[in-house]
């Protein structure tokens, strides 16, 4: 990415408003040391997971690059595209001028997804989507300036195999699904004249690779579920014939760039930096080169310096020319502190400047004890975050743009997390250099269904060099991101021979970034190899290795069910309906749920009835998400006391299994069209469990009530507040303000143990007014949560959104409008849940919406509310202009509101040097020094 780009990337502010969300019985934020484990016993305040004290968005300054031979391309725009063969559409003069304009990310799959039910393996999900062959072509042209140099392409994600083109000539093929793919295109290309890139994209699933002829294994719905089409950014590289080669193993061999930190003092903040640069010379005779490397910090100063000895390179050879030398003042990067570098490489031909390559990096020390946990420069850290399907796909647009995925990280943040664990599949380039400057730490997997595999087979042994294969390719594409903390093997057990093979290649391509190879099981003994562990849905704990827990709390609840008193709207009957989701879920839910009562083995957790998967609602899914967080953190350095971590182990954090609802593997046979598992919706409107987990994962006093203050007359129920303050009154006000009651509650209990995170206070009458929890420390308020009775619906509200530079006419943004309905005094009705119609007009696509409860409901000019509030979508096309979006029903005041799109930058050659648009985050003050000692 050119520096000019990067720095105004910096530039751009942070849309969503950021607070000190209350939290953890600590007085201090963030960034304040946490409590000492070897207090034992009280519940501590690990570092980064929250917003703290913010504290202002910086840019990042990052100074232009002397001028050299190297140029970089945006190429997502300007694509052309059609579903089906097309015979022909590799040769450059085949005519598409009636394909459909799109650009990059782009997936055949947006509006055929997210329009059926999903049973366990997804059958009838599948039955809608398109599979099968697609064609892309896009034309650009290249300076002639250009002519005696390198070009490269860069697709960043083919789902499922990509063939490519250039100027009808066969290029190369990419089928792991997963990995970016490398293209040397400088043979096919032409200079100052007009190019055609075309790719025939396949997404069959079950489609075997060419070589081997055995197919991938994580290709199932379940596991990585189906965007077909060039579903990730693309870019164009030129290079100088001798260069810094590309970090792109597959189709090029070659490895790019690696940075990294070692003997790292964390009191001194000194460390010494290594850059080893793979050089290949394409000239037709030997080179002599110099490498010099040059460190720049956040705000453009130049703080390391150093030049290899002259070296010589001959015609065709590839060379590693490494540099090294002491940092002093070094600043460290961690989840609330996420400071990066731009470390800059610069290689000299025969007294020219001929590449120059720029990387984000930051340094970070981890270690691990029983006795102090997981540790960041030297302050222990407890990893709470989530688990969401690699895709993060939304509802309505399928694949999100970059700042979508940005905006998701941004909602984790604020929910006091700062972990994800993508499943199954390697992530995308943006989701981890987002996790980077946002704080978030990354597990990159290889690929995997579940488990280990079969040996007596010989498409096993296949199958299993596949997986290696993306391990690799993905170990050395994310090698110098400090977000990434863990390489993940299997997303079950492994042999000891396989998870060996894990870890001899990071050992081969990261031996000195400080990250850890492990798998989805916690095995030291019969698997050495393993650096760190990881259990699924068991709180299982380690003195030996960083155990956390990959996937906990897998129930289910849509968003629209607040608890068992609430009217909900019963799809199969047409009528409003209470008994909570029992009284809304199919037939074979209701009489299964009857029959086998609320524990079922492998889908609901038998010590807690209320994580039943099958009688979830609003309510006692956040119960359940809370309880089980709670059964996790109870076992780490922070909370169990020395002699126990000593003993039994210790978990050192984990992930909730999908942080939004997904079109994936749901349980909700003939209820629900998605995965309804999430803490947010399918489009990003939070549950009440994103409530309770951010309460549970709060650093400092927080309280919430759950539910609404809306119910029937005569209606009394228990109410339960989450918080985790010592205690909690809750008092109810009539209409005037006045005191109708106060009540005394005590934590829930669950199977004779109390949650440690909720207050249930019982035989509460509803008095219309409103009703406020208070958190007590000590007998002092220290937090509180109001919530109050709203009158009736009466007017619609639309509110745009956008990315946070705004709405860019490229063909592939994203804007939404928030829809809600409100009473006479703009506060919305949170029990409001009637279909509303839409009219549209102007310069965008209109996606419209969905509910999970109604069958193809994506795409339509009609859509209801959910819980008072629902959110419609638009994709921009290549012209600006404004886009207009009125809704209405009757009985209420209708409402409209207006996005316009900015013009992109672009000229007739088809190439531009503008990215998509980022967040800035902005981290407060640097956080004191801390020892690294055990």
């Amino acid at each position: 990415m050119p520096s000019t780009l990067r720095s105004l990337i910096a530039l751009v502010s942070v849309l969503i408003a950021v607070t000190a969300l209350p939290g953890c019985g600590s007085s201090g934020g963030d960034n304040e040391t946490p409590s000492s484990p070897d207090a034992g016993g009280g519940i501590g305040v690990g570092i980064g997971t929250g917003l703290g004290d913010a504290g202002t968005p910086r840019p990042q300054i990052v100074p232009l690059a002397p001028a050299n031979n190297r140029a970089i391309f945006n190429f997502d725009y300007g694509w052309k595209f059609i579903r089906g063969d097309q015979p022909g559409a590799d040769q450059a003069a085949y005519d598409d001028s009636t394909w459909a304009d799109v650009s990059l990310p782009h997936t055949t799959n947006d509006t055929d997804t997210w329009v059926d039910w999903v049973g366990f393996a997804n059958e009838t999900s599948l039955r809608l989507k398109y599979i099968g062959l697609m064609w892309y072509r896009k034309h650009f042209t290249l300076d002639a300036a250009y002519a005696d140099r390198k070009v490269f392409l860069e697709f960043q994600g083919i789902r499922n195999v990509g063939t490519f083109y250039v100027n009808g000539t066969k290029i190369g093929i990419h089928e792991d699904q997963i990995t970016a793919c490398g293209l040397d295109i400088t043979a096919a290309v032409k200079f100052g004249a007009d190019n055609v890139v075309a790719v025939q994209v396949d997404s069959g699933m079950l489609r075997p690779e060419t070589a081997s002829g055995v197919t991938f294994e994580w290709s199932g719905q379940g596991y990585y579920p189906l965007y077909g089409g060039l579903t990730r950014d693309a870019n164009l590289i030129v290079t100088d014939k001798i260069h810094q080669t590309l970090p792109l193993y597959s189709n090029l061999a070659t490895s790019g760039v690696y940075v990294y930190a070692t003997g790292i003092d964390t009191v001194s903040r000194s460390a010494t930096i290594t850059v080893e640069a793979e050089v290949q010379n394409e000239q037709a005779t030997e080179q002599t080169v110099t490498l010099s490397a040059d460190m720049i910090d956040f705000d453009g100063n130049t703080v390391f310096s150093q030049a290899s000895a002259p070296q010589t390179i001959a015609a065709g050879q590839k060379v590693t020319i490494k540099v090294s030398g002491p940092l002093t003042g070094a600043h460290l990067w961690a989840p609330d502190f996420p400071y990066l570098y731009d470390v800059r490489t610069s290689l000299n031909a025969g007294g020219n400047l001929v590449d120059v390559v720029d990387t984000n990096f930051g340094i970070r020390k981890l270690s691990f004890s029983a006795k102090s946990g997981l540790k960041v420069n030297g302050r222990p850290i407890y990893l709470k975050g989530f688990s969401p399907r690699t895709v993060m796909d939304w509802a309505a647009t399928g694949i999100p743009q970059s700042w979508m995925t940005e905006y998701d990280y941004l909602l984790m943040k604020q929910a006091n997390a700062m972990f994800v664990r993508p499943m199954h599949v390697s992530p995308a380039r943006h989701m981890v250099e987002s996790a980077d400057r946002l704080g978030m730490v990354m597990v990159v997997p290889a690929g995997n269904a579940e488990g280990d595999m079969c040996t007596d087979r010989p498409e096993c042994l296949v199958r299993w060099a596949q997986r290696l294969a993306v391990m690799r390719d993905s170990t050395i594409y994310f090698r110098n991101n400090p977000s990434v903390f863990f390489y993940e093997g299997s997303n079950s057990g492994l042999t000891e021979q396989h998870m060996a093979d894990i870890l001899a290649v990071r050992r081969l391509w990261d031996p000195n970034g400080g990250r850890l190879s492990g798998c989805r099981t916690v095995d030291p003994v019969n698997v050495p190899s393993e650096e760190y562990g990881s259990s699924m849905d068991v709180p299982a704990a380690s003195n030996v290795i960083p155990a956390w827990d990959s996937e906990f709390s897998r129930v289910e609840s849509p968003r629209r069910v607040w608890d068992r008193y609430t009217p909900i709207w019963d799809p199969h009957t047409g009528q409003y309906v209470t008994g909570g989701y029992l009284a809304v879920v199919s037939a074979f839910h209701a009489e299964a749920s009857a029959a086998e009562g609320p524990t079922t083995a492998g889908n609901g957790i038998k010590e807690y009835p209320l994580c039943d998967y099958r009688q979830m609602s609003a309510e006692s899914l956040s119960l359940c998400n809370v309880w089980t967080y709670w059964q996790r953190y109870q076992k780490s350095a922070f909370v169990l006391p020395l002699a126990a971590r000593l003993s039994d182990g210790i978990i050192v954090g984990g992930g909730k299994i999908f942080f939004t609802d997904s079109d994936s593997d749901g349980r909700m046979k003939d209820t629900e069209v998605a995965r309804v598992s999430g803490a947010v919706d399918g489009v990003r409107i939070p549950k009440q469990s994103y409530h309770a987990m951010r309460v549970a994962m709060s650093p400092v006093p927080a309280v919430h009530v759950m539910g609404h203050w809306n119910y029937a007359a005569g209606t009394t129920k228990t109410v339960y507040v989450a918080a985790n303050t010592l205690s909690v009154k809750l008092v109810v006000y009539d209409a005037t303000g006045a005191v109708a009651k106060e009540y005394a509650g005590a934590r829930d209990v669950q199977m004779g143990e109390p949650q440690q995170y909720f207050f249930a206070f019982e035989n509460v009458a509803y008095v219309p007014g409103s009703v406020r929890a208070v958190g007590l420390n000590g007998g002092v308020e220290v937090a509180s949560h109001e919530i109050v009775t709203t009158g009736a619906p009466a007017a619609i509200k639309l509110t745009p959104q956008t990315g946070p530079k705004g709405f860019f006419a490229d063909g592939a943004d994203v804007a939404w409008f928030d829809v809600e309905v409100v009473d006479a005094a703009g506060r919305r009705v949170p029990t409001d849940m009637a279909e509303m119609t839409f009219t549209h007009s102007g310069e965008a696509q209109w996606l419209g919406g969905y509910n999970s409860w109604k069958r193809q409901s994506t795409g339509k000019d009609t859509l209801f509310t959910e819980a008072g509030i629902n959110r419609v979508f638009v994709r921009s096309t290549r012209t600006a202009g404004t886009f207009t979006v009125t809704a209405s029903r009757d009985g209420v005041t209708p409402a409209t509101a207006t996005v316009t799109s900015q013009p992109w930058p672009v000229d007739a050659s088809g190439l531009v040097q503008t990215w998509s648009q980022r967040y800035a985050f902005p981290f407060g003050p640097e956080p004191a020094a801390v020892a690294d000692e055990n």
